[in-house]
This record gives C-alpha cells, sequence and structure tokens, in this order.
C-alpha cells in the first residue's frame, strides 16, 4: 500500500506542532487575544492556521483571495507509524523517504529500513554498538554541530529515495562522563561520550547505502584525522552528496562534492578565517547554481556557486545578518530571504534579483520583526507574524509577484485586547549605550507602575551574553508572570546586550576570539555603569540574571565586575572552559594546548577573591544534577573555591534535571528566585 505523502507529512506536521510549539496566546488578563498562527498551505489560495484558545488548538482554513476563515476539525492524534510494526516502539528517528513507500530508522546505533507497504523491514548495517553509532550522532555532533532539533538524527535519504547517506561514528577512544541519578538505594551512574576542551573527539566516516542491494559505499576521507563533518546536502538530480569538512581548528571549511557511487570527491568551495569559519545551515539548488550563506566577509552574504565548479559570486550587498533562505521565486529570478538587514533588531523580508546587477528590495510592508513566514508553493503569496516591541503580534498576507490574481497587502487578524491600554506601563523602551569602540549596544527596559522619576528603584538585569545569541530584538514578547509582579512591586527590569550577541556582524563577535567573557564583561560593566548613574536607579540595589552562558557571565559580573552588581542569579554556568565540549568552546578559545593564558584568564573560578560576600553581595546559584550540556561538575568546582575563600551564598540543586528546569521544579526554582529578590532588593 502507498501511502499519501502529503497527508503524511501533514500529519506529522501536525503532531510535531502540537508538541513542541509555543503557541502565540492570551494569559488571562492579557494584553493581547489568541491569534491564528500559520502551520502549511494547504493550496495556492489557503492556508492552514492554528489559533490556542487556554491549552485547546483550533484549526481553520483561511482563503487569501474570499478573506474566509473557516473552522476545520481537530485532528486527532495518529498513532505512530512505528506501531505498524513489531517492536516499533525501539525506532529511532523514523524518517519518511520522499516516495513515501519506506521509512528509516536506527535501533541500537543501526540503520534499518522498512517498507511500508510489506511492513518488511531491512537492517541496512551490522557493526552498531555502544561506541559504533550507525546514522545516530554521537552527542558532539547532535549538539554543536546538527543541533537539537536533529534529535541525533545521521542520516539523509536521496531525493529519489534509492540511497541514504550516513555518518558513522567511532567512539572508542574518546572520553565519558559520568551523570550520577540519585534514584532508588544505590542510585545509579550513565556515562556519556563528552569530548571537553583539548579531548579526542569521535572518529567519523562518510557512508552511502544502496536500499537495493544493501552495499555501503564509503567516502574515501582519512577517518584518523582530527576533524569534523557537517551536515551534507544532496543535489536534485542524486548525481552528487555535498559534504562539508572543517579542521579540529575550526579556521577552515571545505565544501566536498562526493560521488556517492564510489566515496570520491573534490573540492567544490575553500573558506578560510583568522577566528573561525562557520558551518553552512541551508542550501538552495536552483538549475546549476546552489545559493548558501556565509560570514567571511564580516557580515552574512548570499553566495552563488556552480556545482560543476567555478567562482563563487555575491549576490548580497549591505550589512546583514542571521540569514534565512525561503524559495527562489519568478522562475529563478528573484530569491526570497528574511535578515536583520535594516535593523540590526528586526527580522523583515527580502527579494534579491538573482541576474544581473545586484539588487535586494524589502517585500514586508511595515518595520515589523517578522517570523513563521511561510511562502505559497507558487512563490505568489507569503503569510507571516509581524510585532515589535510595541506591536502585538499581527497576522499579514504579504503579495510577492505581480500577476492578475495579486492580492493585496492585509493583516488578516491582530492580536492586540481591549485590555492592551491597561498594560501600555509594561510596554518597554529601547535603551542604548556606546562603547569606546564605537558599538552602539541595544538594550530594554520596562519600569515600574505608576514610574515616579524622582523616586529610586531597585533594578534587575537580564542577560545572556554568548557568541552571536541575542537577547534584545524590536519584537512582541508578552509579558509574563513574573515581570508583571516585578513592575508592580517597584523593579526596574532590563535586558541587555553586548558587541558579540550579533547586532554588529562578525567585526563584534570576533572580539571573543581566545578570551571568551572579556570584553562581554567589560560591555556588562559599561551598562552597569550607566544604569548606576539614572537618577531613578538606585545603585546599591542592582541585581543581575542568567542562565547556563548568561550564568557564567552573571558570576563574572559579581566577581570582577567593579561591584556595580551586588546580587545575582546564575544557573547552569561554564565556571571554566576546560569542562565545557570541544567543538563549542575551541571554536572560540583555540584548545587549552595552544591558549592556555587565555583558558587561565577567562576561568571564573580564578577570580572568586572578587566576589564580595563580606561587603554584603550576594549569590544564588542553581544547577540540574542531570545536566548533560553544561555538567553539575561546574557548580561542584565553583562552590569548593566559594567555600574555600569563605564566601556566602546559596546553592539549589535540582535532582534528575537537565540543562533547564520544568514542572514543579521550574515553578519551585522560580519562586526561591523571588524570594531572593524580594529580600535584597526589596528588603522584604
Amino acid at each position: 500500500m502507498k501511502i499519501n505523502k502529503r497527508v503524511f507529512k501533514l500529519s506529522l506536521l501536525l503532531f510535531i506542532i502540537m508538541q513542541i510549539i509555543v503557541p502565540i496566546e492570551s494569559r488571562g488578563d492579557s494584553p493581547v487575544e489568541p491569534l491564528p498562527t500559520p502551520l502549511y498551505w494547504i493550496d495556492n489560495s489557503s492556508v492552514m492556521l492554528r489559533k490556542m484558545v487556554g491549552k485547546s488548538p483550533l484549526y481553520f482554513d483561511y482563503n487569501i483571495y474570499s478573506g474566509a476563515m473557516n473552522q476545520l476539525p481537530t485532528p486527532k492524534p495518529k498513532a505512530p507509524i512505528g506501531s505498524r510494526f513489531k517492536g516499533g516502539e525501539r525506532f529511532q528517528n523514523i524518517t519518511l523517504s520522499p516516495d513515501s513507500t519506506a521509512i528509516a530508522y536506527t535501533i541500537e546505533n543501526n540503520l534499518f529500513v522498512a517498507d511500508l507497504a510489506t511492513l518488511q523491514e531491512r537492517q541496512l548495517t551490522f557493526d552498531g554498538s555502544p561506541t559504533t553509532l550507525n546514522g545516530r550522532a554521537s552527542w558532539i555532533y547532535y549538539e554543536e554541530i546538527f543541533g537539537r532539533s536533529s534529535r541525533y538524527k545521521a542520516f539523509w535519504w536521496s531525493p529519489d529515495s534509492k540511497k541514504i547517506a550516513f555518518y558513522q561514528f567511532d567512539e572508542s577512544e574518546s572520553p565519558t562522563f559520568p551523570i550520577f541519578n540519585s534514584d532508588g538505594q544505590y542510585g545509579q551512574i550513565h556515562y556519556m561520550n563528552y569530548p571537553k576542551a583539548g579531548g579526542r573527539n569521535p572518529k567519523v566516516q562518510l557512508g552511502v547505502v544502496s536500499i537495493d542491494n544493501g552495499k555501503i559505499e564509503w567516502g574515501k576521507f582519512d577517518r584518523e584525522l582530527d576533524q569534523y563533518f557537517g551536515e551534507p546536502f544532496w543535489s536534485p538530480d542524486n548525481s552528487s552528496l555535498l559534504v562539508q569538512w572543517m579542521n579540529r581548528e575550526q579556521k577552515r571549511l571545505i565544501l566536498y562534492k562526493v560521488d556517492p557511487s564510489n566515496g570520491l570527491f573534490e573540492k567544490l568551495y575553500i573558506e578560510e578565517q583568522p577566528t573561525w569559519v562557520n558551518w553552512i545551515k541551508e542550501m538552495i539548488f536552483y538549475g546549476e547554481n546552489l545559493y548558501f550563506v556565509s560570514d567571511f566577509e564580516k557580515w552574512q552574504h548570499i553566495y552563488s556557486l556552480n556545482i560543476g565548479g567555478g567562482e563563487v559570486r555575491r549576490v548580497t550587498d549591505g550589512a546583514n545578518w542571521d540569514i534565512k533562505l525561503l524559495s527562489m521565486v519568478e522562475g529563478g529570478k528573484r530569491l526570497l530571504f528574511s535578515a536583520r538587514r535594516e535593523s540590526s533588531l528586526r527580522n523583515e523580508i527580502y527579494s534579491l534579483s538573482t541576474k544581473g546587477k545586484v539588487r535586494v528590495e524589502r517585500v514586508s510592508n511595515e518595520k515589523l520583526n517578522h517570523s513563521l513566514s511561510l511562502l505559497s508553493p507558487d512563490g505568489r503569496n507569503l503569510i507571516a507574524v509581524g510585532s515589535s516591541l510595541s506591536v502585538p503580534p499581527k497576522l499579514l498576507l504579504i503579495p510577492i509577484e505581480e500577476g492578475s490574481n495579486k492580492v493585496d497587502y492585509r493583516v488578516v487578524e491582530e492580536s492586540q485586547s481591549s485590555k492592551f491600554d491597561s498594560f501600555a506601563y509594561l510596554i518597554p523602551q529601547m535603551i542604548f549605550v556606546t562603547t569606546p569602540e564605537g558599538f552602539k549596544l541595544p538594550g530594554v527596559m520596562i519600569l515600574p507602575e505608576n514610574f515616579d522619576s524622582t523616586r529610586r528603584y531597585p533594578l534587575i538585569a537580564n542577560i545572556y551574553g554568548g557568541p552571536n545569541s541575542t537577547n534584545v530584538m524590536d519584537r512582541w514578547k508578552t509579558p509574563s508572570p513574573s515581570v508583571i509582579e516585578w513592575a508592580k512591586e517597584g523593579v526596574v527590569q532590563v535586558w541587555l546586550d553586548n558587541r558579540s550577541s550579533g547586532h554588529f556582524g562578525r567585526e563584534g563577535i570576533n572580539y571573543v576570539h581566545r578570551n571568551l567573557g572579556y570584553w562581554e564583561l567589560k560591555d556588562f560593566i559599561l551598562w552597569g555603569r550607566h544604569l548606576a548613574s539614572l537618577p531613578f536607579i538606585d545603585g546599591n540595589r542592582m541585581g543581575i540574571t542568567g542562565f547556563s552562558y548568561g550564568g557564567t557571565m552573571t558570576l563574572l559580573a559579581l566577581t570582577q565586575g567593579e561591584g556595580l552588581f551586588k546580587f545575582g542569579v546564575a544557573g547552569a554556568g561554564v565556571y571554566d572552559w576546560m569542562l565545557y565540549d570541544t567543538h563549542y568552546t575551541e571554536r572560540y578559545m583555540d584548545t587549552p594546548q595552544s591558549n592556555p593564558e587565555g583558558y587561565h584568564e577567562s576561568s571564573v573560578l580564578n577570580g572568586i577573591a572578587g566576589y564580595r560576600s563580606e561587603d554584603g553581595d550576594r549569590l544564588f546559584i542553581s544547577h540540574g544534577t542531570a545536566d548533560d550540556n553544561v555538567h553539575l561538575q561546574n557548580t561542584l568546582q565553583l562552590v569548593e573555591q566559594l567555600q574555600l575563600n569563605e564566601k556566602e551564598f546559596q546553592l539549589m540543586l535540582y535532582p534528575g534535571a537537565l540543562h533547564g528546569y520544568r514542572g514543579v521544579q521550574g515553578r519551585h526554582f522560580s519562586n526561591e528566585v523571588a524570594k531572593f529578590w524580594r529580600r535584597h532588593l526589596l528588603g522584604d
């Protein structure tokens, strides 16, 4: 039996969205009402929308020509496709073939394929073991290269459904780290493969397996080299596999064109940067050309490259960041993309001419941040959600192409509620501070309810600070209960960015090379001085908080931050970069062997004496005991140094929690943090 590919994909998409996407919804007494958000185009004239009412999803079919919005029955969750197979509960990363006739998946680190008509399954690899992984990513690749959305998947169907490319990982010589589970009488220890800075990475090789006969062609790469491989891309005609390769130092990227029939390859593109190179995240193929994004010219640009070989051609101009390729339209004459281009604070939609002179035009009419952008199958219309700091989300229909059936730009629906004006005091305002090097750093500020400029208020600064991780954008964020509560209790709240957070391209980000934390802290010190100088801020009651990289920066602010922030809440931070993984850490710091001074100077643990608890400064630290990303080891070593230096602090551990706290633990954490702030900022 051949299942309908489109129905399967739409059902799967709905299931995934119902599970993981956080909807734009109201929270009781709120400045916004539920807004329908786009899921997919049903056809060229209709879009499937979803609106959350409380915790219940409602589905609608919106016709862009008539304007009619008809409610549809809520789809019933379908049984997992693996349930059709004996032992299907063991299937991992079930992936439908492009022709919808088969699925591929992994079981216990081996790759399998199964025919959906006959339910016959075939094992494609046979050497899977705890240390040999076929089609299932090693942790370092899952976290840092393929991304968490991959769910450890490391295999890719060819467009004609006749082959599967996959990576095989050999972890036998790569170090493991113990994660302790305290459950039961004796507890348990789980060992995970986790190479830390300077450690040995897993060995990797590329395989292409034929579905017909099970024969595997291995890429003719030297698996013994200290190297990384990125996500591969099949050419539309199945004739080649474009494979990304990076050296251990992460300063050289090569895009190889691999022949899947014999594993031979040739170099198609080479990129080198003195600091580090980044992976190519997406490609669009059109004719003989492929289009991709790179930042080697300090800002991001879109480049065109002929698959058969030839020069790389830049097809954008200006200062672009966070580019996402959407689609080719008008028969390949124009390429649609979203980017932070006219402002680093907004993602907008653009069209670029791929022929002749470079010409980029904005197609999104309003100066709003655009998200959830979906292009119609015929490339003529785009639906998206637009918002700003002061404009709640609204559903927009944006015409792309001219023609007899052209629709007008329109606001399909708005989310602003009748109670919006009563929340006006919670609308953030942009604030800026300029560094001596000329970077105009952005932040946002929410003032207390019934703000009185003659009073002096306590302050909570929310930070992250990691490279290319933007905290401040001109987009709507419905105030959380805690934000509302602090505004009502008379606390000024700010969210701050630094030079390396993505607003200034590679020029700003490159400052962190070989000295993580140094320039970020300088920027947060500058922010601290500026905020303390404001007449309505009490400089003796300024707190700072962050999680993960933000936890690292919070500790640096309290230990080396000139005493500007006296109180800090730090969660799951990396307190010594020797304790974090190879790929992330060495991208910015190089290896410990080549940069010992940088590792020493960037370690929070070496500056604990600067934390002045004897003068009243206070620190609240938290961590999940099962955190497999930033290990509890970081906090334990931090606690040891705090004790050796006779410092006062609070510690909260969450048994079994990963990199973040959920459910009861999440509520407990929020309550404990609230108590901490009330005690030290409000004197309760």
